[in-house]
C-alpha cells in the first residue's frame, strides 16, 4: 500500500494536467492555469510522500516524468499557444498572402518547443538522478514545474493588469519568452532545489527564504507574481552558484 500512495498522487497530477489542457483548448486560460497549480501541488506531494514512506520505485519515477511532461510541458505550451494566437490580432501580418500564412503557421508552432525541451529536461534529470544521491541540493537546468509556473503567471497578469499586459506581452516578447525558457531548461546552469529534505531551517535556508518571498509577493500581487518569482529564482541560483565557484 505504501508504494501505491505516491503513485496515486502522481496520477492525480497527470489528471489535473489533462483538465488544464481542456480548459486551455477552450481558451479559459485562468482555469487552465489553476489546474497546473493543482498539478504542481500533487507533484510536490508525491515526492514528499515517497520520501516519507521510503516508497521509491522505478515505476513511480517513470510515471512522475510522464505526468510532469503533460502537466508542465504540454499544458503550458497550449496556454502559450493561445496567448501567441491572441497577440497575432495586433501584429501586422497578412495571412491571405502565402508568405504571411507560413510565417503565421511558424509562429503558432513555436510554443510547442516547450514540450520538446521539457521532455529533454526531464530525460536529463532522470539520467542525473541515477548518478547523483537523492540528497543533492542542486541540479542542472530550470525544472519543468518552475518553467510551467512562469507561464502560468502570464494569464493572471492579463487578468489583473490587462492594459499593462497588452503593452508588454506582444508577439515578439511571447516568442522570446518561449525561446529563453527552452534554453534555460537545458542550459548547464546549476539551480538550487526547492524540495525540503527535512523541516530544519538551517538545512533549508534558501528554500525557506524563497518561499517567504514568494508567499509575501503572492499575497500582495496575486498569482501574477509567479512569472517574476521564477525569474528571481533563476537569477538567485546563478548568483549563488557563481559565488560557490569562486
Amino acid at each position: 500500500m505504501k508504494y501505491l500512495i505516491p503513485n496515486t498522487i502522481t496520477i492525480a497530477n497527470l489528471l489535473a494536467g489533462c483538465i488544464s489542457m481542456i480548459y486551455a483548448i477552450n481558451s479559459n486560460l485562468e482555469m487552465a492555469s489553476y489546474f497546473i497549480l493543482i498539478a504542481a501541488v500533487f507533484d510536490f506531494a508525491d515526492g514528499f510522500a515517497a520520501r516519507l514512506l521510503n516508497a521509491y520505485t522505478a515505476l513511480g519515477k517513470q510515471l512522475d516524468s510522464l505526468a510532469d511532461l503533460v502537466s508542465f510541458g504540454v499544458a503550458p505550451a497550449i496556454i502559450m499557444y493561445k496567448l501567441i494566437g491572441f497577440s497575432m490580432y495586433n501584429f501586422p501580418l497578412d495571412t491571405d498572402d502565402l508568405v504571411g500564412l507560413w510565417i503565421y503557421r511558424f509562429f503558432m508552432v513555436v510554443p510547442f518547443l516547450l514540450v520538446i525541451f521539457s521532455a529533454l529536461r526531464l530525460a536529463k534529470f532522470n539520467l542525473e538522478s541515477e548518478k547523483e544521491s537523492d540528497k543533492t541540493v542542486d541540479f542542472s537546468g530550470l525544472p519543468t514545474p518552475a518553467n510551467a509556473m512562469l507561464i502560468v503567471g502570464i494569464p493572471f497578469i492579463f487578468m489583473d493588469y490587462k492594459h499593462f499586459a497588452l503593452e508588454v506581452f506582444t508577439l515578439p516578447i511571447l516568442l522570446s519568452i518561449v525561446i529563453i525558457q527552452c534554453l534555460l531548461m537545458v542550459a548547464p546552469l546549476r539551480m538550487f532545489s526547492l524540495k525540503l529534505k527535512n523541516f530544519a531551517f538551517k538545512d533549508n535556508f534558501l528554500v525557506y527564504i524563497f518561499l517567504i518571498i514568494s508567499v509575501v509577493s503572492i499575497v500582495f500581487l496575486g498569482l501574477s507574481a509567479l512569472t517574476g518569482l521564477i525569474y528571481l529564482y533563476v537569477l538567485t541560483s546563478v548568483l549563488i552558484m557563481s559565488l560557490k565557484s569562486q
